[in-house]
């Protein structure tokens, strides 16, 4: 069995990212099967190849290399790097990640016992907010970071996603079960480019994850695996994470309608008036709190979601919630 591990990257923070090489160098194989590492730089301002920790792990490693696509967006990097590899399993780590050194080798036992599974998440998600100012209610929910601390394996083939469907971080997944996402994407049947520049979008893994289920697949999560999910500062700020929650709720109801075309969530556009009345029933039902920031961010939750059916279909939502999208998340 052999493991091709994908990160892709764009301008990442140098300290966050050696702390992924050098949990990369420590991952431990049975001697059963090996694994490379492929880098994706998407278009980063300094090449990705010149920084010098990465030349001395490639230079010390030979499966290990860095491949540079210049169409801007994860979902590109991402298929650049499954077109570049060359075994069974793809491993996907953002260079934020710090897999325990066992990693391999759990993902490895996992496949034996449990071969109806094709995609795995972590079910252990330790987050460490790297700046030491963060304020205390983001501290307290690192949840929002993808925490998360199951105790046994669960899996599930539901078109409805759940518990047990993994994020990207840390997601493993058979090879050829790509090769149909990626058909999807090349023939626009599936759009979303997640993180693209300074755009929060969002929905590509998901897509994934979705397009494994469609295929008849359970995906699953399993407590033995495990990673530090290091958050470095400028993304634990109000101002990061209201853009990241709103770009969720916009985007998960396409993700879903574009890869469940036979079992769709019905479109239910509102106009001004509309907008207008689900804002005020919501200040009304959260008005001894709305100046909370938690309630807040929950406020640009309901703004994703709100603009959700319009992005299914690729319109402008009413003028009223542009302004507001405009003026609170500053997406245009």
């Amino acid at each position: 069995m052999s493991f091709s591990i994908i990160t892709c990257s764009y301008n990442p923070d140098m300290k966050v990212f050696e702390r992924l090489v050098t949990a990369i160098d420590q991952l431990i194989t049975n001697g059963a099967f090996l694994f490379e590492w492929i880098i994706v730089d998407n278009n980063s301002k300094k090449a990705i190849g010149d920084i010098e920790f990465i030349r001395e792990a490639i230079a010390d490693h030979e499966n290990y290399r860095v491949i540079n696509e210049s169409n801007p967006g994860l979902t590109n990097a991402r298929i650049t790097g499954i077109e570049n590899s060359s075994n069974k399993w793809i491993v996907f780590f953002d260079d934020d990640n710090e897999p325990t050194e066992d990693y391999l080798i759990n993902v490895y036992n996992l496949i034996i016992k449990y071969p109806f599974v094709k995609c795995w998440g972590p079910g252990r998600v330790n987050v460490t907010l790297l700046d030491p100012y963060v304020p205390s209610w983001i501290a307290s929910r690192k949840d929002m970071f993808q925490e998360k601390h199951i105790s046994e394996v669960i899996f599930s083939n539901e078109k409805i996603w759940s518990i047990c469907h993994p994020a990207g971080t840390g997601m493993v997944i058979e090879k050829k079960i790509l090769a149909g996402y990626i058909e999807s994407v090349q023939k626009g049947c599936y759009t979303l480019t997640d993180r693209l520049g300074k755009l929060l979008s969002s929905g590509g893994d998901t897509q994934i994850v979705f397009h494994a289920v469609r295929l008849g697949m359970y995906v699953g999560l399993a407590p033995d695996l495990a990673i530090n999910h290091n958050i470095e500062p400028r993304k634990s700020t109000f101002k990061y994470l209201k853009r990241q929650i709103y770009a969720g709720c916009k985007s998960f109801m396409k993700a879903h309608n574009e890869v469940f075309a036979d079992n769709k969530y019905e479109l239910v556009y509102k106009d001004n008036l509309g907008v207008a009345k689900r804002i005020i029933r919501w200040i009304m039902n959260n008005y001894n709190q709305i100046n909370k920031p938690l309630v807040a961010l929950e406020f640009c939750g309901l703004l994703g979601s709100l603009h959700s059916p319009y992005f299914v279909v690729n319109r402008n939502p009413p003028l009223l919630l542009r302004v507001l999208i405009y003026v609170l998340i500053g997406d245009k």
